[in-house]
């Protein structure tokens, strides 16, 4: 596994070797550290975007706000802040639950009246989506420009490296939950359907089972995030290299 900070060292060794001294080795080498920091956040915040989208389709409530990238060894991992990755849940029957407080008709049979709101698409176009992405990695670019430059510190620090990731994750987030807000501001009037203890309770009134575990789908992410790291952390120090 390559760890960036020490290719930036073996870059600064290898300037040096070929002839800059030791002040302008550091200056290039920072140069290239600031270079890889963008890049990694860019590539972070793309695998970040992708695991929004993909809670997004799958339905799981604020995902968004759920989801972080956090260092792991030389990579970096994009997580949920409880550690849960499975939001699947099993089949669930509302007969019982709606028929609490039922009125009661002539015949005996327990009956209760139910608002049902008619369902809103809440997702984004793909190509919203990549709109959004866009404009989160111009924040997270100028965030990144700001705390992490050559002359204030290591830009390869958390700090700096995630400096604006957080400001980029919430324009996405935020977004959605705008979309959110004005799909359901216009989602029409209800109808009402009756709930009685006659219905079968195994198959009416029944919320279906989801599938809604991305364990494997976020391993899948971090693992092309790894890769993208590395090849993109030794393309950018073979061509400061080649400079000299």
């Amino acid at each position: 596994m390559i760890n960036p900070k020490f290719e930036i060292e073996r870059l600064r060794n290898t300037l040096k070797w070929k002839g800059l001294d030791d002040r302008e080795a550091t200056e290039v080498s920072n140069l290239a550290a600031a270079d890889i920091a963008e890049a990694i956040s860019e590539l972070t915040l793309n695998a970040m975007a992708e695991a929004i989208q993909i809670g997004d389709q799958l339905g799981i409530q604020d995902f968004a706000d759920q989801i972080r990238a956090v260092n792991t060894g030389n990579t970096v991992a994009i997580l949920t802040d409880s550690g849960q990755t499975n939001f699947s849940w099993p089949a669930i029957e509302m007969l019982p639950h709606l028929l609490k407080n039922a009125k009661i008709a002539k015949d005996g049979t327990r009956y209760k009246v139910i608002p049902i709101r008619p369902k809103v698409s809440v997702g984004m176009s793909s190509a919203d989506a990549a709109i959004d992405v866009q404009r989160a990695q111009v924040i997270a670019k100028d965030a990144l420009k700001n705390k992490g430059a050559p002359t204030q510190g290591d830009p390869l620090q958390s700090s700096n490296l995630f400096s604006g990731l957080a400001q980029a994750k919430d324009f996405i987030a935020n977004k959605k939950k705008i979309k959110e807000q004005h799909d359901k501001s216009g989602g029409g009037k209800p109808e009402y359907r009756t709930a009685t203890d006659k219905q079968n309770p195994s198959t009416q009134w029944v919320i279906p089972a989801k599938d809604r575990d991305v364990t494997m789908l976020l391993i899948d992410i971090n693992r092309q995030l790894e890769m993208n790291i590395q090849s993109t952390v030794v393309d950018i120090v073979r061509q400061y290299e080649d400079l000299v």
